[in-house]
């Protein structure tokens, strides 16, 4: 009798523990699971996802714990919060725009329950589905001959089906596009493009088809034969260069001018000097159907100098080293000088191509600028007093009216103005060149009158 009631008492035990486990199982199903529907019949861009918690919810606290995670992270996705009951809440979710049918993220992070310190947690993953429809312009014009011809989806379509059910018009390849998002690159199986290789013709209509069995990632399938035909852009065409090809005696400063058939966006001048094979140091600017480089420094004289060109249009056609060449005119062993007053102010002296020397200078400011252009030397003296500026200068040599080179100014004690040397390099006179006493003097007893002077930015 007494090892019956031993048995019993541990059958008894056994139970308890079982029912515990289970009540606990139970328990924990309870706090973690949570039951999901899902409705589109309000249309592809709209969502009902109606959510049973279980467990009676605190309401005002569900709010701030969802997020919603689109395929393409750039979607715009909105949602309303609505309760049924206290444990049932109805997300209606919005998209704002395409592509419909994206896999969606729905998830709900340690909502507050009625019960104290229980908390649901909750994550959905969906696609709705959705009709595939061809939703770029069927019929495009003026088509870069590199491409990329667009091609887009209403919904994100299978990779290896556009692999199967395309038809191109010349070999090349069919890609998804890519985005750039907070640093992540992300694909777009709704918008594809095809990037033909090599490049098609200029001018020419091309056609591509997609044809039915093509599968959206939602399983939806094209029923039906889509076309896309397209047309190439022309050929960007130069219809003039200053200088013209193969010219000779070019000045020895002239911005460089190619006129193009078409607007273009982008575009790059090289000048290479052909004796030294040294390029040019300038800036191109694109205005319209035109580019202008600006040379930073004089040609040398007696050169042969290359441009090579390259340009995009607006529709991204592009027009790769394109070349002509110019000789400028020739100097012999005669003195010039080349006067930059751009974003740093020089006089450099040349005889014939070989440089003699190079001086910091300092130009107008820009209420009282130097004026550019082709001057030649004038007169010149040893020294002036200005009494309406109340200074005076030392080496003065006339280029044009009241324009000189002289010395950096002199105060009323005749004393070099310390502030006004310091300011060499950069704009600081009244639209005269200023150089350092001993570089005026130098240019005072060696360049001759009738020197040619070219001042330019």
């Amino acid at each position: 009798m007494r090892g019956t009631k031993v048995l019993l008492f541990s059958k008894t035990k056994l139970a308890l523990v079982i029912s515990l486990i289970c009540f606990m199982s139970f328990s924990l199903w309870i706090i973690q699971y949570s039951s999901c529907k899902i409705s589109t019949h309000k249309g592809p861009a709209e969502t009902d996802l109606t959510i049973n918690f279980i467990l009676p919810m605190q309401q005002d606290d569900l709010k701030s714990k969802i997020s919603i995670l689109p395929e393409i992270p750039t979607t715009k996705i909105s949602y309303k919060l609505r309760w049924k009951n206290r444990s049932t809440a109805v997300l209606a979710l919005k998209q704002d725009g395409l592509p419909y049918g994206q896999l969606l993220t729905v998830k709900i992070n340690r909502a507050g329950t009625k019960l104290p310190f229980i908390k649901k947690s909750f994550k959905t993953m969906f696609r709705s589905s959705v009709p595939v429809s061809l939703v770029s312009d069927q019929e495009l014009h003026d088509i870069c001959t590199k491409g990329p011809v667009p091609i887009s989806f209403n919904t994100p379509v299978i990779p290896e089906d556009m692999l199967k059910f395309i038809k191109l018009p010349a070999p090349g390849k069919v890609e998804p596009v890519n985005i750039n998002f907070q640093s992540k690159i992300y694909s777009d199986h709704s918008r594809w493009q095809y990037i033909p290789f090599p490049p098609l013709e200029n001018n020419t209509s091309y056609e591509i088809i997609i044809t039915p069995g093509l599968h959206s990632k939602s399983r939806a399938e094209l029923d039906a034969e889509k076309k896309i035909t397209f047309d190439t852009a022309p050929q960007i065409s130069v219809l003039s260069t200053n200088p013209a090809d193969q010219s000779a005696g070019i000045s020895l400063y002239k911005k460089i001018e190619v006129t193009l058939d078409q607007d273009i966006i982008k575009g790059s001048m090289k000048i290479t000097d052909l004796k030294t094979k040294k390029l040019l140091t300038g800036a191109a600017e694109i205005s319209g159907k035109k580019i202008l480089f600006k040379p930073a420094n004089c040609f040398l004289p007696g050169r042969k100098y290359r441009v090579n060109l390259n340009v995009t249009a607006a529709n991204n056609e592009s027009l790769e080293d394109y070349c002509f060449s110019f000789n400028t005119s020739k100097m012999e062993d005669t003195y010039w000088l080349d006067v930059n007053v751009g974003e740093t102010h020089s006089v450099t002296v040349y005889k014939g191509d070989e440089i003699i020397r190079l001086m910091p200078a300092s130009g107008g400011r820009a209420e009282t600028p130097t004026p550019l252009g082709l001057f030649y030397t004038q007169d010149r003296g040893h020294s002036f007093w200005s009494p309406r500026f109340g200074e005076g200068a030392t080496y003065w040599v006339r280029l044009v009216g009241q324009v000189l080179i002289h010395s950096v100014p002199r105060d009323d004690k005749w004393e070099i103005k310390k502030d006004e040397h310091d300011k060499l390099g950069l704009p600081a006179s009244h639209g005269c060149i200023r150089l350092s006493e001993e570089d005026a003097k130098w240019v005072y007893q060696n360049i001759p009158r009738g020197t040619m002077v070219i001042i330019h930015l």
